[in-house]
């Protein structure tokens, strides 16, 4: 399913306990109209590897998932429409829906792009950017957002790895946030050559990715961003078929004129996003050599 616009979608609530069909969805923008129908049941999205997020998707309704929204990442992506750079580096948006929950009888759901559509065997990788990971708007952080007391590779390399799943041997292997924690910053390099499988093309691909990313941060950007991740994909039945890297994970991210008194210069790689960018393309730059 492909569009060219972004619409805000708006859903009348439906049980998650019951098969929930959505019937036809019917959105507009000043100049576009159409209609989504989701026929099937809502199910758990199985592309995942890293985080508590909730995240569903339709059968009937390809290539979009639904992810619980949380902290700051709708209006993130309200805003980003303005900044077309940066709406580039992360997944297309199309607007939010409401659905009850156990817990909530109204929970905003984020309408995203879902980045394996398409592929036969997708090959999954969720890289947290950066060396502090707790709340933008918390003084004093919780443990449960802190990478660096977890993650032994976030304060001396940038970044640390929080899942993958890859297709190897004719089967899927998958490294939770445990085996992400584990590694060091010698034994990270393995954790990226085990996931990319040689697989040159898709390195190569990643790395020219990964290198807009990197300039885009080295210029100024408009969002102050803590805690985002890097969503690596490649299909293991056709490494050509499609090779992707996006900037997911937008709970805590501002917009620096919110942020910063007026007149306050915006500081250099705030939050070690550039170095670890910058040490990922180090290590495949390495790969490509071995």
């Amino acid at each position: 399913m492909e569009f060219d616009v972004l619409p805000v979608l708006h859903m009348q609530s439906v049980p998650l306990s019951n098969p929930p069909c959505f019937s036809t969805l019917k959105t507009s923008t000043s100049s576009h109209s159409y209609s989504i129908q989701c026929t099937d049941s809502l199910s758990t999205f199985s592309q995942t590897v890293a985080g508590t997020t909730s995240f569903f998707s339709c059968s009937s309704t390809p290539g979009v998932i639904f992810k619980m929204a949380r902290g700051n990442e709708t209006l993130f992506y309200q805003q980003v429409s303005e900044f077309p750079r940066l709406q580039s580096l992360v997944p297309k948006y199309y607007g939010t829906i409401t659905l009850p929950t156990s817990s909530n009888p109204s929970t905003e759901y984020l309408v995203l792009e879902d980045l394996t559509h398409g592929l036969i065997k997708p090959c999954i990788m969720d890289v947290k950017l950066g060396i502090v990971h707790h709340d933008i708007l918390t003084t004093a952080p919780s443990d449960s957002y802190i990478c660096t007391s977890k993650y032994k590779t976030a304060t001396e390399l940038g970044f640390c790895v929080s899942g993958m799943k890859v297709y190897v041997s004719d089967r899927y292997e998958a490294k939770t946030t445990e085996y992400g924690r584990k590694l060091t910053s010698e034994t990270v390099h393995e954790a990226l050559a085990f996931f990319f499988a040689n697989r040159k093309n898709v390195i190569t691909e990643s790395i020219t990715r990964l290198q807009s990313i990197k300039k885009y941060f080295e210029e100024k950007p408009p969002f102050q961003m803590r805690s985002s991740s890097l969503l690596f994909v490649y299909d293991a039945e056709d490494e050509k078929r499609r090779v992707d890297v996006k900037i997911i994970d937008h709970a805590h991210a501002q917009l620096y004129s919110a942020v910063l008194p007026a007149g306050t210069p915006q500081p250099y790689d705030e939050y070690g996003y550039i170095k670890g960018l910058t040490n990922i393309l180090s290590i495949l730059e390495g790969l490509t050599k071995n």
